[in-house]
């Protein structure tokens, strides 16, 4: 049965977050006039942790903060969860219909990590992430997708990818939040395995 091709095919750069060797991620709130900043917490084992305010799309830092204790984590999350970001996250893979659920997954090249949707045991694709090589070699980072929030008007995914690149001097562990625009419509699903030839998995047309 021939089916209509949807497509969407594009690549999220890294946001820029800065360029230390290690970086963990999470996503805690939104602001009132979704989606245009959202409320993260940023670990790095040499800087500390810091709450940090990310403007949408692009992921720059807005605004931030140094927290040395736990506790004052927890007032500092508080008080700007109360009023300025009332929105809290959800961390969870599925949609909030319960209709898509999304996936990660490397590239057949390993070049890029791919953002996929699943419904009813289809696969597409969603979106790219250019994953980071390592500079005079094809040697490229190994990405993971660690966490996916929806935004609660079910029209944008927050994705923490984590990428690993080792180098001479260390090993690079980094966690980037992408904003993906959901548009179901605009998924490229692939064929089921076998039906592609000997490549494996492709578009359908």
């Amino acid at each position: 049965m021939r089916s209509v091709l949807f497509t969407l095919m594009i690549a999220i750069p890294a946001t820029a977050l800065g360029q230390a060797g290690e970086r963990q991620l999470s996503i805690l709130a939104f602001d009132q006039a979704l989606p245009e900043r959202v409320l993260v917490r940023s670990h790095d084992p040499n800087a500390g942790t810091a709450i940090q305010v990310l403007e949408v799309p692009t992921g720059k830092v807005k605004k931030g903060w140094f927290v040395d204790t736990k506790q004052a984590e927890r007032n500092k999350v508080k008080r700007l969860t109360r009023k300025r970001y009332p929105l809290l996250a959800s961390v969870d893979q599925g949609e909030p219909k319960g209709r898509y659920t999304i996936l990660g997954a490397p590239d057949g090249q390993k070049k890029n990590y791919q953002i996929l949707a699943m419904r009813d045991g289809k696969i597409g694709l969603l979106a790219t992430v250019q994953l980071k090589r390592l500079e005079g070699t094809d040697t490229y980072a190994v990405g993971m997708l660690k966490e996916v929030v929806w935004a609660p008007n079910g029209k944008m995914i927050l994705c923490v990818v984590n990428q690993k690149l080792k180098h001479s001097d260390g090993l690079e562990d980094r966690d980037d939040v992408h904003f993906v625009r959901f548009r179901p419509w605009k998924v490229k699903w692939f064929k089921p395995e076998g039906e592609g030839g000997e490549g494996g998995a492709k578009a359908t047309p």
